[in-house]
């Protein structure tokens, strides 16, 4: 047996109106949200591939930056690998950061005469005094090693945005002091980069730019260089994990493209057939448009004047000879009938039709008794005794009645008695409908008169 099924009303009393409407926005929001969700879940696809590709970049930066700095420090480039590892706390610098901008004041500390550690410490030095400037001034670390470079190089104009001034005959006059050449000679370039260097830290010290890094490293502008920089160092940390399976998948992708380049001539035969084949295609298509124009043309040059002249003949026959012809023969129908037709038909109707219909009419009215000369509408139904039931009674009007002296009486008492309702304004015409009737019920009788009862 089928299970029976129960079917549960749920009523909302009184207006429903506003809990179909938090209904209707408790599903908007819903699907609101699946497709927020979605759009979260693609963007969080793209943040990982993203990311993962960003960490990949650091990574090939940080291992550039170190193979430049081994390649400038030589023996004493664990000592700068060591400062690069703890730069984002020291300096705000990625260790990638870090590594490049010593690398680049290595250059001139070397062509300074400067080699091993006070190669490294003169590096160490100027990444130290980048960030100092840049702590002091609210600047990028790497816009404070860039002035710094162009300082170390003679360019004057960089470093005057944060307070340093210079001039060459001020660097010869320091490089005096220094002891580094005689008043009067003539400076190498190592000596001029010395005598810069000596100077640039001079005016910052006083200034008191030098060692403003470490004092507001707590302050929120070097908390934010410290968080970048320990940022990029988990990115390079991911990306130097990534590398092997990049280098993998650079592998994979040479492969596929030496293939390529194998089936180069291959696909260049096929696209070189698929080009021929589309071209013939569009030559045979233009020459069957070509053929069909040329047949269409042929057909409208030869053919078509000949149809044309035919159905101008045609319409020129039909114009001047046929509508003419239809236009007489229609006028002589018309006076045909008019003259001759509708006269015959009237003849007929006079003569035939209606003396028949008289003869007619008049033989009804010999048969019925009826040789008035006036048509009459009958009048109401009028009611004698013998048409009543039975059962019931005539009124008192419709009573026979005989008073002494009235001409029924006369007749000894004998007859039929024939009642009639006469109407107020009857016109007599309803005692003659009256008699005819009993005329043709019950024959021929004497009639008497009585007096008319009036209601």
């Amino acid at each position: 047996m089928a299970k029976k099924t129960s079917i549960i009303n749920v009523v909302v009393a009184g207006d429903s109106k506003p809990f179909r409407k938090s209904l209707g926005k408790a599903n908007d929001s819903m699907a609101k949200f699946g497709k927020a969700l979605g759009r979260m879940s693609i963007a969080a696809g793209v943040a990982i591939a993203g990311l993962g590709i960003k960490s990949l970049d650091l990574a090939v930066d940080f291992e550039e930056s170190l193979s430049k700095a081994k390649q400038i420090f030589g023996s004493a480039s664990a000592s700068i690998e060591a400062s690069a590892a703890g730069a984002a706390t020291a300096v705000g610098m990625s260790k990638a950061e870090y590594l490049e901008a010593a690398a680049g004041f290595g250059v001139f500390g070397k062509a300074s005469g400067l080699a091993g550690d006070e190669l490294s410490s003169f590096a160490d030095g100027m990444v130290t005094t980048a960030a100092d400037i840049a702590s002091f001034n609210n600047l990028r670390p790497e816009e404070a090693v860039e002035k710094l470079r162009a300082g170390l190089m003679g360019s004057m104009e960089p470093l005057q945005s944060v307070g340093v001034l210079m001039t060459a005959a001020a660097v010869n006059a320091h490089a005096v002091e220094m002891g580094l050449v005689g008043v009067g000679d003539e400076l190498t370039e190592g000596q001029k980069i010395m005598a810069r260097h000596s100077l640039i830290m001079q005016q910052l010290g006083e200034q008191g730019a030098m060692g403003d890094f470490a004092r507001t490293s707590d302050g929120l502008a070097n908390k934010q260089k410290i968080l970048t920089a320990r940022l990029k160092n988990l990115g390079i940390t991911m990306g130097t994990a990534l590398i092997p399976v990049a280098e993998r998948l650079a592998a994979g992708i040479e492969v596929v493209l030496d293939k390529f380049e194998e089936w180069a001539p291959a696909i260049k035969n096929g696209i070189r057939a698929a080009d021929d084949f589309i071209t013939k295609g569009v030559l045979m298509g233009k020459s069957l448009v070509t053929t069909i124009k040329d047949d269409v043309s042929e057909f409208v040059d030869t053919v078509w004047p000949t149809i044309d002249r035919a159905i101008t003949r045609t319409v020129g026959v039909i114009r001047e000879k046929l509508i003419p012809e239809l236009q007489k023969l229609g006028s002589a129908l018309k006076a045909w009938f008019i003259n001759d037709a509708w006269p015959a038909i009237q003849d007929f109707y006079n003569q035939k039709v209606f003396p028949f219909l008289d003869d007619v009419a008049k033989r009804i009215d010999d048969v019925f008794g009826l040789n008035q000369e006036e048509e009459y509408a009958p009048g109401p139904d009028f009611f004698t005794p013998e048409l009543l039931p039975d059962s019931m009674e005539p009124p008192e009007f419709m009573r026979p009645s005989a008073p002494q002296g009235s001409p029924v009486s006369m007749m000894g008492g004998g007859g039929t008695t024939i009642n009639v309702n006469m109407p107020a304004g009857s016109d007599g015409q309803d005692v003659v409908a009256a008699l005819q009737r009993y005329v043709r019920q019950n024959g021929a009788a004497d009639i008497a008169t009585s007096d008319l009862v009036r209601i």
